[in-house]
């Protein structure tokens, strides 16, 4: 038996991303929020809800100036393991495969990403996070209005556009934390 501070791991499935200048750059959000970035995603209602296969589950972007990644952590049960990332990388190959995503799902996924921007920006230090950004990093400093603008103007041919490009099984990397396994266990799992 496993002891129980080792029942539960994290684990990360993704591909690079694009990074933070890209002109796909809020697609690439969107697409996120759409496949686990809330509680009405892709991710949550069938890996988490549906087959109870992890305890949190989140898709996310990381981006810098030179590259980026886009993945999937969730907290899992290593004796679940298996059926979980097999869960994952359905949901990425369900994208793939069908990259138009619904109007109303992609207005609801900006109304979140948007409204979280609108949430995080009540606390100072995010302001001066978004600021510091910008004015060290990036090409000037855009106001909460570009913003938004820059997010309604993604489309759904830019979700399927990304989608496609992104989410190619030769990039697809997962890393764990748990009990040892062969690379060759997962190896099988990690296919469209």
């Amino acid at each position: 038996t496993i002891p129980p501070a080792l029942r539960d791991r994290m684990e990360v499935i993704g591909f690079p991303g694009y990074h933070t200048t890209h002109p796909d750059f809020f697609a690439q959000k969107l697409m996120g929020v759409v496949l686990g970035g809330n509680m009405s995603s892709r991710m949550f209602l069938n890996v988490r809800e549906a087959k109870g296969l992890c305890y949190y589950i989140h898709t996310t972007t990381d981006d810098y100036t030179d590259c980026g990644h886009f993945s999937t952590n969730a907290g899992v049960d290593v004796n679940r393991i298996d059926l979980a990332v097999a869960a994952i990388v359905n949901e990425y190959k369900k994208l793939k495969e069908n990259p138009r995503i619904d109007e109303k799902e992609l207005q609801k996924a900006k109304s979140y990403l948007y409204g979280k921007l609108v949430i995080n920006l009540e606390d100072s230090q995010e302001v001066a996070h978004l600021l510091g950004k910008q004015a060290l990093l990036l090409e000037g400093i855009k106001t909460l209005d570009t913003i938004h603008e820059m997010i309604n103007k993604v489309t759904v041919e830019d979700i399927a556009r990304v989608a496609t490009e992104i989410l190619d099984e030769s990039t697809m990397k997962l890393a764990f934390i748990g009990p040892e396994r062969t690379v060759e266990s997962f190896e099988k799992l990690m296919h469209f």
